[in-house]
């Protein structure tokens, strides 16, 4: 049984809580958050550790791997910090907010030979099994792809104020969704890079909506929108579009009609490949590095264009 923390309790928490009653390979042993209302009468409940520092619980002998659920600026020191005290990690995306950054951690995980894990919950999702991948020559006839990644971030956010913060998020939309929407491609197309973005952003400056246009290896059309003030709920869907002008549509929200309430089942899968990966030492997919690539070649042109505030 490998013996987990979670360093940080904001909104997602709740799923990896939710997740780790249903594992067999990991059990809750620690958790720790700045906030004492988070932490009131926690580890009491739940008969586990609890800490005030995440650098503490990284250092406690009843961990041997740590979710890092922190706001995104505080993702590369707690990283770090817990590969230098040989655990593994399983870290919320974005993985960090820069790509040196991103090549030291994965540096420092082969150095300690410990798994760097980043949690795209959205391959996990139990419709994306049903794209398959279209990663050869002829893509089996799909001639783009594009993929919606739509929300009300201040729904979403509930408490974690820290989203709304630029400094903290690493900026809007495209720093918070533009990951889980860049892992949906690779996962599907393969390797992506950048060909176009365009972004709206809000009095503060904040990227709330955009669009991005990518191509795979083999040349596919690859479509991003992101929206962080989406009047309807959520909307996340694949489209593929076929030659014929024919397209078929992949909702990740069907059959989850609550708020949400898909990501309970993703978790479940991220923590199982998660474990899958400690118990084995395998590889893991370093998609992370690219996502963070590609996150800040989107906003290094949408300021060479002059479209960033």
């Amino acid at each position: 049984m490998i013996r987990v923390g979670i360093a940080g309790l904001g909104v997602i928490s709740h799923y990896y809580l939710a997740a780790l009653t249903r594992s067999n390979s990991l059990r809750l042993t620690a958790v720790c958050d700045s906030s004492e209302a988070k932490l009131d009468g926690f580890g009491r409940r739940h008969e586990v550790e609890q800490f005030a520092d995440y650098t503490a619980l990284m250092r406690a002998e009843c961990v041997d791997a740590v979710i890092v659920n922190l706001p995104n600026n505080l993702h590369f020191d707690a990283c770090k910090f817990a590969l230098a005290a040989s655990k593994h990690v399983c870290c919320e995306k974005p993985l960090v907010m820069g790509e040196l950054e991103s090549r030291r951690l994965i540096s420092l995980a082969m150095r300690q030979q410990r798994i760097l894990f980043t949690a795209f919950h959205r391959r996990y999702n139990r419709h994306v099994k049903d794209v398959g991948s279209l990663r050869t020559t002829d893509n089996g006839g799909i001639a783009a792809v594009s993929i919606y990644y739509k929300e009300d971030i201040r729904q979403h956010a509930g408490n974690d104020s820290w989203y709304l913060d630029p400094a903290a998020c690493g900026g809007g939309c495209i720093a918070d969704n533009g990951p889980n929407a860049f892992d949906l491609a690779m996962h599907i197309v393969g390797e992506i890079d950048l060909f176009a973005a365009s972004a709206v952003f809000d009095d503060c400056g904040i990227d709330i909506a955009a669009t991005i246009e990518l191509r795979s290896q083999t040349g596919l059309p690859v479509h991003i929108y992101l929206d962080w003030a989406y009047p309807n709920g959520e909307d996340k869907r694949i489209v593929l579009s076929n030659a014929d002008g024919t397209s078929r549509e992949i909702d990740l929200l069907n059959g989850f009609p609550k708020f949400k309430s898909s990501l309970y089942h993703e978790y479940v899968g991220i923590l199982d490949n998660f474990a899958h990966h400690v118990a084995n030492r395998s590889k893991t997919n370093y998609s992370a590095a690219a996502c963070v690539r590609l996150v800040s070649k989107t906003y290094q042109k949408l300021s060479a264009s002059g479209i960033r505030n």
